[in-house]
């Protein structure tokens, strides 16, 4: 919920700013690039939980 507040609050001039992170001195790349990093990240992070917890179940068994 907190990121969705945060995403909700940016206006189109913020998601076109350069970002800094995680691509330094790169101007091609903006907050919205970074927005869709964060997400995808955060993704990745989740389905590897999800991986741990199917892996924990299954030794369960």
């Amino acid at each position: 919920d907190d990121w969705l507040a945060v995403l909700d609050g940016l206006t189109d001039a913020d998601l076109d700013a350069m970002a800094s992170f995680p691509w330094r001195d790169n101007p091609e790349r903006t907050i919205a690039h970074m927005v869709g990093w964060v997400n995808s990240e955060l993704m990745k992070n989740i389905a590897e939980l999800g991986q741990l917890r199917l892996l924990r179940a299954a030794r369960g068994s």
